[in-house]
């Protein structure tokens, strides 16, 4: 059973753009100041979410921040939810444009469905606010947590407008959404009439549904004494004065990362519902391919597929007449055979130079320098942005080209890993060309071979 404590599943940090002032990590020019993880670690919480505004710039770094503080770290964003279709764009200044509502990824699949619902909110119902509308929930609800949201919420705006039957509906047509033991009512207290006025209507629903109620904190900063910042972060996102009556303000300074015996405190009527908070947490798994990312340093590619109009192989889709003209309005040319695209890039020691990568005989990739200068192996040393290009470019060929590595019979298409490891040649006037080949390792090597067109080129070493 749970005992004392309790977790944060409300979480505005700074990625919440001029809105959440909470901060994810400490400046360098502050070292000491307090931070979401230094607090909840303060006060011994064994796990905390962010629930961004609509987005998940910040989930990435979260995580790291929280496994290194040894605090776990949930995933989740507070999401706006169309009131009709996603694709309704009506206008009107009365009627709602979205409600708010929490989701927390349970899981990886979880995590996997929020990207999906959150980058399809912008993709497809942006509206003022990224939005998604139930059938988009419905189709991606797996693996994911709801609480009912806060007073913006559809169920919140409801009971503030006295319609506990409307609220009661839409509790209940969200509930059947994600499942049973998956909803959650959410309550929360920051001194707010509304708030206070809606509680045991709330409560009320929770036992009509059967679902449980779960207490939180709609946390903007991290300390009290950071709500006069917050209220001037405000004023310039509005870009209002601090004095104008009209502007949106927030209606007391309770909006922090309260300790574990606030909480309670706050909610001394409702013990369970502060319990809840640890269910939920519990529940909640760590995420396998972010801990790889950040706890074991791992990088891994996932690359797109892509089918051609009549479902023949791309191989032979890629030499027909109408394909080539393509890639040859794409700046993309033909050399011996091969298809090449060719982008800018810029050595380590300044030498201008191009990333070619190419083909439909065989995959390559290699740099050919514009100037004579000798560089030796320094192309391991690339700088990140130019060891991303070089990733970029072979995952942009990867299925396009459907690129074979002899006899390792693996396409870059079906890599799990693809970097850039070293050089194994020598710049020099000799090196006519690159061929690709199998070494001892099991890596694909670029081995120099003779073609006039593609002098002075440097080969690489690709793992696949």
């Amino acid at each position: 059973m749970p005992g004392p404590g309790f977790v944060h599943l409300h979480t505005h940090s700074e990625y919440s753009l001029l809105d959440g002032a909470a901060r994810v990590e400490a400046p360098r020019s502050n070292p000491s100041a307090p931070t979401i993880f230094s607090e909840a670690a303060r006060d011994g919480m064994s796990a905390i979410a962010v629930t961004d505004h609509g987005a998940m710039f910040g989930a990435l770094r979260f995580y790291e921040a929280a496994r290194k503080t040894g605090v776990k770290p949930i995933i989740g964003v507070e999401a706006y939810v169309a009131p009709g279709s996603r694709f309704d764009r009506t206008p009107g200044e009365s009627e709602e444009k979205y409600y708010h509502l929490t989701l927390l990824a349970e899981n990886e699949t979880g995590y996997r469905n929020l990207l999906r619902l959150v980058s399809l909110a912008h993709l497809e119902g942006f509206y003022h606010r990224p939005r998604m509308d139930k059938q988009l929930l419905a189709e991606h609800a797996d693996g994911l947590i709801c609480l009912s949201g806060c007073l913006s919420s559809e169920v919140g705006v409801l009971l503030v407008n006295g319609q506990h039957d409307r609220a009661l509906a839409a509790a209940g047509e969200t509930r059947d959404i994600f499942g049973a033991g998956k909803y959650f009512v959410e309550v929360q207290d920051h001194g707010l009439a509304d708030q206070r006025r809606i509680i045991g209507e709330q409560i009320r629903i929770a036992g009509e549904l059967g679902v449980p109620v779960v207490a939180t904190n709609d946390l903007h900063y991290t300390r009290k004494e950071d709500a006069k910042p917050h209220d001037v972060l405000l004023c310039i996102q509005q870009q209002k004065l601090q004095s104008d009556p009209k502007r949106l303000r927030f209606d007391s300074e309770e909006f922090y990362l309260k300790t574990s015996e606030e909480m309670r405190r706050v909610f001394s009527e409702l013990p369970d519902a502060c319990d809840q908070t640890l269910v939920i947490a519990e529940r909640v798994q760590l995420l396998p391919e972010l801990e790889r990312i950040v706890v074991e340093h791992r990088t891994e590619y996932r690359l797109p597929r892509f089918e051609t109009p009549h479902g023949e192989a791309l191989e032979s889709y890629l030499r027909g007449k109408e394909t080539a003209k393509y890639l040859q309005d794409q700046v993309v040319t033909e050399r011996n055979g091969r298809y090449v695209l060719v982008v800018k890039t810029e050595h380590r020691s300044g030498i201008p130079g191009i990333v070619h990568g190419a083909s439909t005989s065989g995959a390559s990739l290699f740099l050919e320098p514009l100037s004579t200068v000798e560089i030796n192996n320094d192309i391991v040393a690339l700088e990140e942005q130019e060891r991303e290009e070089v990733r970029r470019i072979l995952l942009a060929l990867s299925d396009a080209f459907r690129a074979r590595a002899g006899d390792l019979q693996r396409t870059i298409e079906a890599a799990t890993e693809v970097d850039v490891l070293q050089a194994r040649a020598r710049y020099s006037d000799s090196i006519d060309a690159v061929e690709p080949a199998l070494s001892t390792d099991g890596a694909f090597e670029l081995q120099a071979a003779r073609h006039p067109l593609l002098k002075n080129a440097v080969p690489v070493t690709i793992k696949i």
